[in-house]
């Protein structure tokens, strides 16, 4: 999703294959009829154990997890027909955090190379009868390889040195293309963000070489491929940028001397969305989006507590955002933003923290 594709770790992430929803025509008068419908997919806690959940017009529904006694976690949605697909990874009995995804409440466990590892699921979309997953998974080594699962089946992403860690984020389908975005570990520790296209790995600039970057989201809009992020500049701060077709465009921060970060992104038309926080003078992570690269500051419940935005979904003119907001306990509500205006979710108590990791918005 993240589009969301996200989305999520957040990793997180935009939802991808949105465009598969507008290119659908209806004639006007049933498009009259329509409104746009809100699916929800994150997390709250339940006496320290966290459980995924959908929410849809207010109805909060439970995803299954191999354990209940154990943590699942939701990263993204996205909807296709009639079907809720939700990615995310739940634990075992072992403890051990297994990938899978949901169609339509049953869940189906994603498979790894060694059973005694684990693995994540960041990020889904459906394409025609194909359904898409990004996210990693430990090999023998115990070291992370991004890869993605086709209809369940795993396909390992190149890494640039394979000793180290690999991340695959947001994923997005452009008509046979499958585009990913995340990124790999230098020998020297560094990350460099990059995205896949079929498999095929492309590294993008950072302001300079001996700083990490880091690329959750991806979204394609014609030929143009858009990847959302960050880089680190001078004295440990980070700049939320994104790239398109491999040029960086850094985006304005609160204070230009501190950090910011991209988790998602979107194009609609001509327009350029992101979304992410940026971090004040007071050390306070303020949610926030982009518009064609003019910030926007999203309200939180608490303008002394932390907010956080993960995913972003654009319907004609309305712009929504998922994410958090801290309550005067420091609770994390769960939240979204409908033009700016923050409608907090009723299913979790003020005593306990949850979060929206990813949105998609339906037609219906």
């Amino acid at each position: 999703m993240t589009l969301k594709l996200k989305n999520s770790y957040s990793i997180l992430l935009v939802l991808a294959g949105c465009l598969a929803v507008s290119a659908c025509k209806k004639d006007n008068k049933s498009e009259q009829n329509l409104t746009d419908v809100i699916y929800i997919t994150g997390t709250f806690s339940n006496s320290n154990i966290i459980v995924p959940f959908n929410w849809k017009k207010g109805t909060k529904t439970i995803l299954d997890r191999i354990d209940n006694t154990r943590s699942g976690y939701a990263t993204s949605i996205f909807i296709a027909g009639a079907n809720v697909y939700t990615a995310g990874y739940s634990s075992n009995s072992s403890g051990r955090e297994i990938p899978c995804y949901w169609k339509n409440g049953i869940r189906t466990d994603l498979e790894r190379i060694d059973d005694t590892k684990i693995g994540y699921a960041n990020s889904i979309v459906v394409s025609g009868t194909n359904t898409y997953t990004a996210g990693i998974r430990y090999n023998s080594s115990n070291k992370l390889v991004p890869c993605y699962w086709e209809n369940g089946t795993r396909t390992d992403l190149s890494k640039m040195d394979n000793t180290k860690d690999g991340y695959a984020n947001g994923i997005f389908i452009s008509g046979t293309d499958v585009y990913i975005a995340g990124f790999t570990t230098y020998s020297s520790g560094i990350f460099a963000p990059c995205f896949w296209k079929n498999g095929i790995r492309t590294d993008l600039p950072r302001i300079y070489s001996s700083q990490s970057g880091y690329s959750p989201s991806i979204y394609v809009s014609g030929s143009d491929v858009y990847v959302g992020g960050e880089i680190q500049g001078t004295s440990n701060t980070s700049v939320p940028c994104y790239w398109k077709n491999g040029i960086r465009y850094d985006l304005n921060r609160l204070d230009n001397t501190d950090r910011g970060s991209i988790s998602s992104i979107y194009v609609s038309g001509s327009d350029v969305y992101a979304i992410g926080h940026c971090i004040n003078f007071f050390y306070i992570s303020i949610p926030c989006y982009w518009k064609n690269g003019i910030l926007t500051e999203l309200s939180r419940l608490d303008n002394a507590k932390n907010g956080s935005a993960h995913s972003i979904y654009v319907s004609g003119s309305d712009v929504y955002v998922g994410g958090s907001s801290q309550n005067s306990s420091y609770y994390s509500i769960p939240c979204y933003w409908k033009n700016g205006v923050r409608i907090d979710f009723n299913g979790t108590a003020n005593s306990s923290s949850g979060e929206v990791k990813s949105i998609f918005v339906n037609r219906e």
